[in-house]
């Protein structure tokens, strides 16, 4: 009874370790998708306001 417990316990930590692990890692990749867009939005920006002010 106590090492069935015991197991128990340990996939639950296990599971949880895991889901936590896949979140972070979702986590990197929304980041990644953000910065991107937003680095991407500023060069636009950048270049647009460049662009006149070189004519």
């Amino acid at each position: 009874m106590n090492t069935g417990l015991f197991e128990y316990g340990k996939f639950t930590y296990f599971s949880v370790f895991t889901f936590f692990d896949i979140l972070k890692n979702k986590v990197l990749e929304i980041e990644n998708i953000v910065l991107s867009i937003v680095v991407s939005g500023l060069r636009q920006r950048i270049g647009f306001q460049t662009i006149p002010s070189n004519n």
